[in-house]
Protein backbone atom coordinates (compact mmCIF):
# COMPACT_ATOMS: atom_id res chain seq x y z
CA UNK A 1 0.00 0.00 0.00
CA UNK A 2 1.38 3.44 -0.97
CA UNK A 3 2.09 6.08 1.72
CA UNK A 4 -0.75 8.47 0.66
CA UNK A 5 -3.27 5.65 0.55
CA UNK A 6 -2.14 4.32 3.95
CA UNK A 7 -2.49 7.80 5.43
CA UNK A 8 -5.96 8.12 3.97
CA UNK A 9 -7.18 4.82 5.37
CA UNK A 10 -5.79 5.66 8.80
CA UNK A 11 -7.77 8.91 8.82
CA UNK A 12 -10.93 7.10 7.77
CA UNK A 13 -10.51 4.54 10.54
CA UNK A 14 -10.22 7.29 13.16
CA UNK A 15 -13.21 8.99 11.62
CA UNK A 16 -15.40 5.92 12.04
CA UNK A 17 -14.36 5.54 15.67
CA UNK A 18 -15.51 9.06 16.42
CA UNK A 19 -19.07 8.32 15.37
CA UNK A 20 -19.69 6.26 18.52
CA UNK A 21 -20.18 9.48 20.54
CA UNK A 22 -22.54 11.40 18.30
CA UNK A 23 -25.95 12.76 19.28
CA UNK A 24 -28.92 13.61 17.12
CA UNK A 25 -29.02 17.02 18.80
CA UNK A 26 -26.17 18.38 16.59
CA UNK A 27 -27.99 18.30 13.28
CA UNK A 28 -26.15 21.39 11.92
CA UNK A 29 -22.77 19.85 12.61
CA UNK A 30 -23.81 16.61 10.98
CA UNK A 31 -25.01 18.50 7.95
CA UNK A 32 -21.55 20.07 7.80
CA UNK A 33 -20.06 16.58 7.74
CA UNK A 34 -22.23 15.75 4.75
CA UNK A 35 -21.15 18.95 3.00
CA UNK A 36 -17.49 18.10 3.61
CA UNK A 37 -18.10 14.65 2.20
CA UNK A 38 -19.60 16.10 -0.96
CA UNK A 39 -16.67 18.50 -1.38
CA UNK A 40 -14.20 15.70 -1.05
CA UNK A 41 -16.13 13.67 -3.63
CA UNK A 42 -15.83 16.59 -6.03
CA UNK A 43 -12.11 16.82 -5.31
CA UNK A 44 -11.67 13.15 -6.09
CA UNK A 45 -13.56 13.54 -9.33
CA UNK A 46 -11.19 16.34 -10.44
CA UNK A 47 -8.20 14.01 -10.07
CA UNK A 48 -9.81 11.01 -11.74
CA UNK A 49 -8.58 11.85 -15.26
CA UNK A 50 -4.94 12.37 -14.29
CA UNK A 51 -4.33 9.48 -11.89
CA UNK A 52 -3.16 6.03 -12.86
CA UNK A 53 -5.01 2.75 -12.51
CA UNK A 54 -3.76 2.06 -8.98
CA UNK A 55 -4.61 5.55 -7.77
CA UNK A 56 -8.05 5.30 -9.42
CA UNK A 57 -8.67 2.15 -7.46
CA UNK A 58 -7.89 4.09 -4.28
CA UNK A 59 -10.34 6.82 -5.35
CA UNK A 60 -13.09 4.24 -5.78
CA UNK A 61 -12.40 2.88 -2.31
CA UNK A 62 -12.57 6.38 -0.84
CA UNK A 63 -15.96 7.00 -2.45
CA UNK A 64 -17.27 3.84 -0.91
CA UNK A 65 -16.02 4.96 2.49
CA UNK A 66 -17.76 8.30 2.16
CA UNK A 67 -20.97 6.55 1.30
CA UNK A 68 -20.65 4.63 4.54
CA UNK A 69 -19.92 7.83 6.46
CA UNK A 70 -22.96 9.61 5.12
CA UNK A 71 -25.18 6.62 5.80
CA UNK A 72 -23.94 6.48 9.35
CA UNK A 73 -24.43 10.23 9.82
CA UNK A 74 -28.06 9.81 8.78
CA UNK A 75 -28.45 6.97 11.25
CA UNK A 76 -26.83 8.94 14.04
CA UNK A 77 -29.47 11.65 13.89
CA UNK A 78 -32.07 9.03 14.64
CA UNK A 79 -30.39 6.80 17.20
CA UNK A 80 -27.74 8.56 19.23
CA UNK A 81 -28.69 9.83 22.71
CA UNK A 82 -26.31 12.37 24.28
CA UNK A 83 -26.25 15.96 25.57
CA UNK A 84 -25.67 18.80 23.15
CA UNK A 85 -22.16 19.61 24.44
CA UNK A 86 -20.91 16.09 23.95
CA UNK A 87 -22.57 15.92 20.59
CA UNK A 88 -20.94 19.21 19.53
CA UNK A 89 -17.52 17.96 20.60
CA UNK A 90 -17.81 14.71 18.72
CA UNK A 91 -19.10 16.43 15.59
CA UNK A 92 -16.10 18.74 15.66
CA UNK A 93 -13.88 15.68 15.93
CA UNK A 94 -15.57 14.31 12.83
CA UNK A 95 -14.82 17.52 10.98
CA UNK A 96 -11.17 17.32 12.05
CA UNK A 97 -10.96 13.78 10.76
CA UNK A 98 -12.58 14.86 7.54
CA UNK A 99 -9.84 17.46 7.11
CA UNK A 100 -7.22 14.74 7.51
CA UNK A 101 -9.00 12.75 4.83
CA UNK A 102 -8.88 15.78 2.54
CA UNK A 103 -5.12 16.17 3.10
CA UNK A 104 -4.56 12.50 2.40
CA UNK A 105 -6.41 12.82 -0.88
CA UNK A 106 -4.38 15.87 -1.88
CA UNK A 107 -1.17 13.93 -1.28
CA UNK A 108 -2.21 11.56 -4.07
CA UNK A 109 -1.37 14.30 -6.58
CA UNK A 110 2.18 14.85 -5.33
CA UNK A 111 4.94 13.57 -7.66
CA UNK A 112 6.74 10.60 -6.10
CA UNK A 113 10.48 10.82 -5.57
CA UNK A 114 13.30 8.42 -6.48
CA UNK A 115 16.09 8.37 -3.93
CA UNK A 116 19.20 6.45 -4.97
CA UNK A 117 22.09 5.69 -2.63
CA UNK A 118 25.30 5.07 -4.60
CA UNK A 119 27.52 2.44 -2.97
CA UNK A 120 29.94 1.97 -5.86
CA UNK A 121 32.95 3.06 -3.79
CA UNK A 122 32.14 0.40 -1.20
CA UNK A 123 31.38 -2.54 -3.48
CA UNK A 124 34.17 -5.12 -3.26
CA UNK A 125 32.14 -8.31 -3.11
CA UNK A 126 28.67 -9.69 -3.69
CA UNK A 127 26.15 -8.65 -6.32
CA UNK A 128 26.75 -5.70 -8.60
CA UNK A 129 30.49 -6.40 -9.10
CA UNK A 130 32.47 -7.62 -12.11
CA UNK A 131 36.09 -8.03 -11.14
CA UNK A 132 39.36 -9.45 -12.52
CA UNK A 133 37.87 -10.52 -15.84
CA UNK A 134 39.96 -10.77 -19.02
CA UNK A 135 38.72 -11.27 -22.55
CA UNK A 136 40.16 -11.18 -26.05
CA UNK A 137 38.73 -11.54 -29.52
CA UNK A 138 36.01 -9.85 -31.53
CA UNK A 139 32.74 -8.56 -30.05
CA UNK A 140 29.95 -7.22 -32.26
CA UNK A 141 26.37 -6.10 -31.66
CA UNK A 142 23.63 -3.68 -32.67
CA UNK A 143 24.04 -1.10 -29.88
CA UNK A 144 25.51 -0.80 -26.38
CA UNK A 145 28.39 -3.18 -27.10
CA UNK A 146 31.49 -3.62 -24.93
CA UNK A 147 34.46 -5.93 -24.55
CA UNK A 148 33.45 -6.86 -20.97
CA UNK A 149 29.95 -5.41 -20.41
CA UNK A 150 27.27 -4.26 -22.80
CA UNK A 151 25.12 -2.03 -20.56
CA UNK A 152 25.17 -0.95 -16.93
CA UNK A 153 21.65 0.24 -16.05
CA UNK A 154 18.31 -0.88 -14.65
CA UNK A 155 16.74 -3.70 -16.62
CA UNK A 156 16.04 -2.85 -20.24
CA UNK A 157 13.13 -3.87 -22.40
CA UNK A 158 13.12 -6.31 -25.28
CA UNK A 159 14.36 -3.78 -27.84
CA UNK A 160 18.16 -4.24 -28.20
CA UNK A 161 18.51 -0.73 -29.57
CA UNK A 162 16.54 0.96 -26.80
CA UNK A 163 18.28 3.15 -24.26
CA UNK A 164 17.28 3.67 -20.66
CA UNK A 165 17.69 6.47 -18.21
CA UNK A 166 17.02 6.39 -14.47
CA UNK A 167 15.05 9.56 -15.02
CA UNK A 168 12.66 7.62 -17.25
CA UNK A 169 11.21 5.69 -14.27
CA UNK A 170 7.49 6.35 -13.72
CA UNK A 171 6.76 5.96 -10.01
CA UNK A 172 3.45 5.49 -8.18
CA UNK A 173 5.04 6.29 -4.85
CA UNK A 174 8.36 7.28 -3.32
CA UNK A 175 11.11 4.75 -4.05
CA UNK A 176 14.35 4.24 -2.16
CA UNK A 177 17.04 2.33 -4.06
CA UNK A 178 20.60 1.21 -3.47
CA UNK A 179 22.97 1.27 -6.45
CA UNK A 180 25.67 -1.40 -6.70
CA UNK A 181 27.41 -1.42 -10.09
CA UNK A 182 31.20 -1.71 -10.36
CA UNK A 183 33.51 -3.03 -13.08
CA UNK A 184 36.95 -3.39 -11.50
CA UNK A 185 40.37 -4.62 -12.70
CA UNK A 186 39.16 -6.02 -16.03
CA UNK A 187 41.05 -6.19 -19.34
CA UNK A 188 39.96 -6.57 -22.97
CA UNK A 189 42.18 -7.10 -26.05
CA UNK A 190 40.60 -7.18 -29.47
CA UNK A 191 37.92 -5.54 -31.59
CA UNK A 192 34.53 -4.16 -30.55
CA UNK A 193 32.00 -3.19 -33.21
CA UNK A 194 28.48 -1.74 -32.83
CA UNK A 195 26.14 -1.46 -35.80
CA UNK A 196 24.40 1.63 -34.42
CA UNK A 197 25.83 3.47 -31.40
CA UNK A 198 27.59 3.10 -28.04
CA UNK A 199 30.65 0.87 -28.24
CA UNK A 200 33.52 0.70 -25.73
CA UNK A 201 36.58 -1.38 -25.04
CA UNK A 202 35.20 -2.29 -21.60
CA UNK A 203 31.53 -1.21 -21.60
CA UNK A 204 29.14 -0.02 -24.26
CA UNK A 205 26.91 2.24 -22.16
CA UNK A 206 26.77 2.96 -18.42
CA UNK A 207 23.84 4.86 -16.94
CA UNK A 208 25.36 4.58 -13.48
CA UNK A 209 28.08 2.88 -11.48
CA UNK A 210 31.85 2.95 -11.84
CA UNK A 211 34.63 1.52 -14.03
CA UNK A 212 37.82 1.22 -12.00
CA UNK A 213 41.37 0.05 -12.80
CA UNK A 214 40.43 -1.42 -16.19
CA UNK A 215 42.32 -1.53 -19.50
CA UNK A 216 41.47 -2.02 -23.17
CA UNK A 217 43.71 -2.54 -26.19
CA UNK A 218 42.69 -2.88 -29.83
CA UNK A 219 40.03 -1.12 -31.88
CA UNK A 220 36.49 0.13 -31.24
CA UNK A 221 34.08 1.02 -34.03
CA UNK A 222 30.48 2.19 -34.40
CA UNK A 223 28.52 3.11 -37.50
CA UNK A 224 26.81 5.80 -35.40
CA UNK A 225 27.94 7.90 -32.40
CA UNK A 226 29.50 7.35 -28.95
CA UNK A 227 32.73 5.39 -29.27
CA UNK A 228 35.29 5.11 -26.47
CA UNK A 229 38.40 3.21 -25.48
CA UNK A 230 36.81 2.33 -22.12
CA UNK A 231 33.11 3.20 -22.55
CA UNK A 232 31.07 4.49 -25.44
CA UNK A 233 28.89 6.57 -23.14
CA UNK A 234 28.84 6.76 -19.35
CA UNK A 235 27.15 8.70 -16.55
CA UNK A 236 29.15 6.96 -13.88
CA UNK A 237 32.75 7.27 -12.77
CA UNK A 238 35.83 6.12 -14.66
CA UNK A 239 39.00 6.01 -12.60
CA UNK A 240 42.57 4.76 -13.16
CA UNK A 241 41.79 3.16 -16.51
CA UNK A 242 44.07 2.84 -19.55
CA UNK A 243 43.26 2.53 -23.25
CA UNK A 244 45.44 1.82 -26.29
CA UNK A 245 42.84 1.96 -29.04
CA UNK A 246 41.96 3.00 -32.57
CA UNK A 247 38.48 4.56 -32.75
CA UNK A 248 36.06 4.79 -35.69
CA UNK A 249 32.66 6.50 -35.45
CA UNK A 250 30.67 9.49 -36.65
CA UNK A 251 30.74 11.76 -33.58
CA UNK A 252 31.53 11.61 -29.85
CA UNK A 253 34.79 9.69 -29.85
CA UNK A 254 37.11 9.58 -26.83
CA UNK A 255 40.10 7.66 -25.56
CA UNK A 256 38.21 7.03 -22.30
CA UNK A 257 34.62 7.72 -23.44
CA UNK A 258 32.78 9.44 -26.25
CA UNK A 259 30.40 11.06 -23.75
CA UNK A 260 31.42 10.95 -20.10
CA UNK A 261 30.67 12.24 -16.61
CA UNK A 262 33.55 11.97 -14.10
CA UNK A 263 37.02 10.84 -15.26
CA UNK A 264 39.99 10.60 -12.91
CA UNK A 265 43.64 9.51 -13.39
CA UNK A 266 43.11 7.77 -16.74
CA UNK A 267 45.77 7.15 -19.45
CA UNK A 268 45.15 6.90 -23.19
CA UNK A 269 47.04 6.22 -26.41
CA UNK A 270 44.44 6.77 -29.07
CA UNK A 271 43.98 7.32 -32.82
CA UNK A 272 40.68 8.22 -34.42
CA UNK A 273 39.04 7.96 -37.83
CA UNK A 274 36.13 10.39 -38.00
CA UNK A 275 34.99 13.60 -39.67
CA UNK A 276 32.36 14.27 -37.01
CA UNK A 277 32.15 16.38 -33.87
CA UNK A 278 33.31 15.93 -30.28
CA UNK A 279 36.60 14.03 -30.51
CA UNK A 280 39.20 13.87 -27.76
CA UNK A 281 42.11 11.79 -26.55
CA UNK A 282 40.41 11.66 -23.12
CA UNK A 283 36.75 12.31 -24.01
CA UNK A 284 34.70 13.72 -26.82
CA UNK A 285 32.53 15.48 -24.25
CA UNK A 286 32.43 15.37 -20.43
CA UNK A 287 29.80 16.99 -18.20
CA UNK A 288 31.26 16.06 -14.83
CA UNK A 289 34.58 16.42 -13.03
CA UNK A 290 37.91 15.60 -14.72
CA UNK A 291 41.26 15.43 -12.94
CA UNK A 292 44.69 13.84 -13.33
CA UNK A 293 44.09 12.46 -16.84
CA UNK A 294 47.03 12.17 -19.26
CA UNK A 295 47.30 11.10 -22.89
CA UNK A 296 50.08 10.47 -25.42
CA UNK A 297 50.47 13.38 -27.82
CA UNK A 298 49.54 12.05 -31.27
CA UNK A 299 46.53 12.94 -33.42
CA UNK A 300 43.90 14.04 -30.88
CA UNK A 301 43.84 16.67 -28.14
CA UNK A 302 42.44 15.97 -24.68
CA UNK A 303 38.78 17.07 -24.38
CA UNK A 304 36.81 17.85 -27.53
CA UNK A 305 39.99 18.87 -29.32
CA UNK A 306 41.42 20.99 -26.49
CA UNK A 307 44.28 20.21 -24.13
CA UNK A 308 43.69 21.10 -20.44
CA UNK A 309 46.69 21.14 -18.15
CA UNK A 310 46.20 18.92 -15.13
CA UNK A 311 42.79 17.79 -16.32
CA UNK A 312 43.20 16.31 -19.79
CA UNK A 313 46.87 16.91 -20.57
CA UNK A 314 49.02 15.58 -23.39
CA UNK A 315 52.61 14.34 -22.93
CA UNK A 316 55.38 13.12 -25.21
CA UNK A 317 56.29 9.47 -25.05
CA UNK A 318 59.23 9.92 -22.71
CA UNK A 319 57.11 11.66 -20.07
CA UNK A 320 54.01 9.55 -20.69
CA UNK A 321 55.88 6.28 -20.24
CA UNK A 322 56.83 7.27 -16.67
CA UNK A 323 53.23 7.51 -15.46
CA UNK A 324 51.42 5.05 -13.25
CA UNK A 325 48.26 3.11 -14.21
CA UNK A 326 49.68 2.08 -17.62
CA UNK A 327 50.07 -1.65 -18.41
CA UNK A 328 53.68 -2.52 -19.24
CA UNK A 329 52.80 -4.03 -22.63
CA UNK A 330 51.30 -0.69 -23.73
CA UNK A 331 54.82 0.75 -23.75
CA UNK A 332 56.70 -2.00 -25.66
CA UNK A 333 56.36 -2.48 -29.40
CA UNK A 334 57.06 -5.17 -31.97
CA UNK A 335 55.99 -6.70 -35.25
CA UNK A 336 55.14 -10.36 -34.80
CA UNK A 337 55.01 -12.53 -37.92
CA UNK A 338 52.87 -15.66 -37.66
CA UNK A 339 52.06 -18.67 -39.82
CA UNK A 340 48.96 -20.66 -38.81
CA UNK A 341 49.03 -18.97 -35.40
CA UNK A 342 52.68 -19.80 -34.71
CA UNK A 343 55.29 -17.06 -34.41
CA UNK A 344 58.08 -17.35 -36.97
CA UNK A 345 59.73 -14.00 -36.17
CA UNK A 346 59.27 -11.01 -33.88
CA UNK A 347 60.98 -7.70 -34.51
CA UNK A 348 61.01 -5.26 -31.55
CA UNK A 349 61.27 -1.52 -32.06
CA UNK A 350 61.06 1.66 -30.00
CA UNK A 351 58.26 4.17 -30.31
CA UNK A 352 58.81 6.33 -33.42
CA UNK A 353 61.59 4.13 -34.94
CA UNK A 354 61.80 2.72 -38.48
CA UNK A 355 61.65 -1.02 -39.12
CA UNK A 356 64.79 -2.95 -39.99
CA UNK A 357 63.54 -4.58 -43.21
CA UNK A 358 66.43 -7.03 -43.25
CA UNK A 359 64.80 -8.81 -40.30
CA UNK A 360 61.47 -9.37 -42.04
CA UNK A 361 61.20 -13.12 -42.75
CA UNK A 362 60.38 -14.50 -46.18
CA UNK A 363 56.76 -15.52 -46.41
CA UNK A 364 56.70 -19.33 -46.71
CA UNK A 365 55.08 -21.57 -49.31
CA UNK A 366 52.56 -24.11 -48.13
CA UNK A 367 50.72 -26.88 -49.97
CA UNK A 368 51.69 -25.44 -53.34
CA UNK A 369 50.46 -21.97 -52.34
CA UNK A 370 52.43 -18.80 -51.87
CA UNK A 371 52.51 -17.04 -48.50
CA UNK A 372 52.35 -13.27 -48.32
CA UNK A 373 52.50 -10.82 -45.39
CA UNK A 374 49.79 -8.16 -45.14
CA UNK A 375 50.92 -4.63 -45.90
CA UNK A 376 52.39 -2.78 -42.91
CA UNK A 377 54.09 0.57 -42.27
CA UNK A 378 57.84 0.59 -41.97
CA UNK A 379 58.62 4.15 -40.82
CA UNK A 380 57.80 6.17 -37.68
CA UNK A 381 56.27 3.12 -36.03
CA UNK A 382 53.92 3.75 -33.08
CA UNK A 383 51.93 0.55 -32.63
CA UNK A 384 52.61 -3.16 -32.40
CA UNK A 385 51.15 -5.44 -35.04
CA UNK A 386 50.56 -9.15 -35.48
CA UNK A 387 51.03 -10.11 -39.13
CA UNK A 388 49.49 -13.42 -40.16
CA UNK A 389 50.70 -14.96 -43.42
CA UNK A 390 48.04 -15.09 -46.12
CA UNK A 391 48.20 -17.95 -48.61
CA UNK A 392 46.96 -17.94 -52.19
CA UNK A 393 47.37 -20.05 -55.31
CA UNK A 394 50.16 -18.95 -57.65
CA UNK A 395 49.28 -16.67 -60.55
CA UNK A 396 49.70 -18.02 -64.07
CA UNK A 397 49.59 -14.85 -66.19
CA UNK A 398 50.94 -11.30 -65.89
CA UNK A 399 50.03 -8.41 -68.20
CA UNK A 400 51.70 -5.13 -68.98
CA UNK A 401 48.43 -3.21 -68.66
CA UNK A 402 44.74 -3.52 -67.90
CA UNK A 403 42.34 -4.27 -70.72
CA UNK A 404 43.88 -5.57 -73.96
CA UNK A 405 47.54 -6.24 -73.17
CA UNK A 406 50.36 -5.72 -75.65
CA UNK A 407 52.60 -8.19 -73.80
CA UNK A 408 51.56 -11.16 -71.64
CA UNK A 409 53.83 -13.59 -69.84
CA UNK A 410 52.77 -17.05 -68.69
CA UNK A 411 54.32 -19.21 -65.97
CA UNK A 412 54.06 -19.79 -62.22
CA UNK A 413 54.22 -16.56 -60.24
CA UNK A 414 54.06 -15.48 -56.63
CA UNK A 415 51.12 -13.25 -55.55
CA UNK A 416 53.40 -10.22 -55.50
CA UNK A 417 54.95 -10.95 -58.92
CA UNK A 418 55.21 -7.97 -61.29
CA UNK A 419 55.73 -7.54 -65.04
CA UNK A 420 57.45 -4.24 -65.85
CA UNK A 421 57.57 -3.12 -69.52
CA UNK A 422 59.29 -0.09 -71.09
CA UNK A 423 58.85 0.81 -74.78
CA UNK A 424 62.03 1.43 -76.82
CA UNK A 425 62.99 2.74 -80.25
CA UNK A 426 63.23 -0.22 -82.68
CA UNK A 427 66.40 -0.74 -84.76
CA UNK A 428 66.49 0.75 -88.25
CA UNK A 429 67.96 -2.22 -90.16
CA UNK A 430 65.91 -5.19 -91.24
CA UNK A 431 66.42 -8.59 -89.61
CA UNK A 432 66.23 -11.71 -91.76
CA UNK A 433 64.13 -9.81 -94.27
CA UNK A 434 61.74 -8.44 -91.63
CA UNK A 435 61.18 -4.79 -90.90
CA UNK A 436 61.24 -3.82 -87.18
CA UNK A 437 58.01 -2.18 -85.99
CA UNK A 438 58.11 -1.91 -82.16
CA UNK A 439 60.56 -2.78 -79.38
CA UNK A 440 60.33 -3.18 -75.55
CA UNK A 441 62.48 -3.98 -72.56
CA UNK A 442 60.82 -6.02 -69.77
CA UNK A 443 61.45 -7.51 -66.34
CA UNK A 444 59.48 -10.18 -64.47
CA UNK A 445 59.82 -10.64 -60.69
CA UNK A 446 58.39 -13.49 -58.61
CA UNK A 447 58.67 -16.24 -61.24
CA UNK A 448 59.39 -19.83 -60.25
CA UNK A 449 61.24 -20.51 -63.54
CA UNK A 450 63.94 -18.67 -65.48
CA UNK A 451 62.14 -19.07 -68.83
CA UNK A 452 58.67 -17.73 -69.61
CA UNK A 453 56.10 -18.02 -72.35
CA UNK A 454 55.63 -14.60 -73.94
CA UNK A 455 52.55 -13.55 -75.87
CA UNK A 456 53.18 -10.53 -78.10
CA UNK A 457 50.21 -8.81 -79.74
CA UNK A 458 50.55 -8.37 -83.53
CA UNK A 459 47.11 -7.10 -84.47
CA UNK A 460 46.63 -6.34 -88.20
CA UNK A 461 49.97 -7.75 -89.41
CA UNK A 462 50.00 -10.23 -92.32
CA UNK A 463 53.46 -11.70 -91.72
CA UNK A 464 54.59 -10.84 -88.14
CA UNK A 465 57.70 -12.13 -86.45
CA UNK A 466 59.51 -11.65 -83.16
CA UNK A 467 63.11 -11.27 -82.14
CA UNK A 468 64.96 -11.19 -78.80
CA UNK A 469 68.16 -9.38 -78.00
CA UNK A 470 70.94 -11.83 -77.20
CA UNK A 471 74.70 -11.40 -77.01
CA UNK A 472 74.56 -7.87 -78.40
CA UNK A 473 72.35 -8.60 -81.43
CA UNK A 474 68.71 -9.13 -82.40
CA UNK A 475 67.87 -12.72 -83.20
CA UNK A 476 64.58 -13.86 -84.70
CA UNK A 477 62.88 -16.57 -82.64
CA UNK A 478 60.51 -19.35 -83.54
CA UNK A 479 56.90 -18.38 -82.88
CA UNK A 480 53.40 -19.78 -83.13
CA UNK A 481 50.36 -17.64 -83.72
CA UNK A 482 47.34 -17.75 -81.41
CA UNK A 483 44.74 -15.31 -82.66
CA UNK A 484 46.36 -11.88 -82.77
CA UNK A 485 49.29 -12.96 -80.54
CA UNK A 486 52.70 -14.39 -81.35
CA UNK A 487 53.73 -17.01 -78.79
CA UNK A 488 57.38 -17.78 -78.00
CA UNK A 489 59.82 -18.48 -75.15
CA UNK A 490 62.01 -15.84 -73.50
CA UNK A 491 63.95 -15.26 -70.26
CA UNK A 492 62.49 -13.40 -67.24
CA UNK A 493 64.35 -10.25 -68.25
CA UNK A 494 65.34 -8.89 -71.66
CA UNK A 495 64.32 -7.06 -74.84
CA UNK A 496 61.84 -8.15 -77.50
CA UNK A 497 61.09 -6.90 -81.00
CA UNK A 498 57.97 -7.07 -83.13
CA UNK A 499 58.68 -7.26 -86.87
CA UNK A 500 56.77 -7.54 -90.14
CA UNK A 501 57.82 -9.03 -93.52
CA UNK A 502 56.76 -7.12 -96.63
CA UNK A 503 54.42 -9.19 -98.84
CA UNK A 504 56.12 -10.93 -101.87
CA UNK A 505 53.15 -10.17 -104.12
CA UNK A 506 53.54 -6.51 -103.55
CA UNK A 507 57.20 -6.64 -104.61
CA UNK A 508 56.36 -8.53 -107.81
CA UNK A 509 53.67 -6.04 -108.79
CA UNK A 510 55.99 -3.16 -108.12
CA UNK A 511 58.77 -4.80 -110.21
CA UNK A 512 56.48 -5.52 -113.14
CA UNK A 513 55.13 -2.00 -113.12
CA UNK A 514 58.70 -0.70 -113.23
CA UNK A 515 59.51 -2.95 -116.19
CA UNK A 516 56.49 -1.70 -118.14
CA UNK A 517 57.55 1.89 -117.55
CA UNK A 518 61.07 1.10 -118.79
CA UNK A 519 59.78 -0.65 -121.90
CA UNK A 520 57.52 2.25 -122.75
CA UNK A 521 60.40 4.71 -122.50
CA UNK A 522 62.59 2.55 -124.70
CA UNK A 523 59.78 2.19 -127.25
CA UNK A 524 59.38 5.90 -127.52
CA UNK A 525 63.09 6.39 -128.03
CA UNK A 526 63.19 3.81 -130.80
CA UNK A 527 60.16 5.29 -132.49
CA UNK A 528 61.75 8.70 -132.53
CA UNK A 529 64.90 7.31 -134.15
CA UNK A 530 63.01 5.67 -137.07
CA UNK A 531 60.95 8.73 -138.05
CA UNK A 532 62.25 10.16 -141.43
CA UNK A 533 63.08 13.82 -141.78
CA UNK A 534 61.21 15.50 -144.64
CA UNK A 535 62.99 18.01 -146.89
CA UNK A 536 61.87 21.26 -148.57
Amino acid sequence: MTKPKAKLYSALTDLKDTFAHLSDAAQNDLDAVNRESDQIRDLLKDYTDTLGDKAQSAVDDINQEFTVIQDRVDGITQSVEADNDALYATSQAILDQMDLVRQAILSLSEKPELTVTDLTDEVDAGPGLIQNCTASGTVSGDSNTGGIVGTVSPELGDDPEATFDLGDVELMSDVYATLRAVIRACRFDGTVTAKNECAGGVAGRCEAGAILDCAARGSVETEGDYCGGIAGRTRGKVERCAALVDLTAQSWLGGVAGLAQDITDCRTMVRADSDGECQGAIAGQADGTLSGNRYLLEDLAGLDGVDYEGTAQGLDFAAFSQLSYIPADFLTFSYRFEVDGKTVAEIPFSYGEDLDLSQVPQAPQQNGQYGQWPSFPTQDLRRSMVLEAQFSAPASTLADQEGIAQILVEGTFAPDAVLTVQEETPPSQSIDGYTPRSAWSYTVTGSQADTLTVRLRAEGMQHPAAAVYQDGTWTRVDTTQDGSYLVFSAPTQGRILLMEKTSLGVWIVVSLAGAVVVLCIVGRIIRRKKTPVSGI
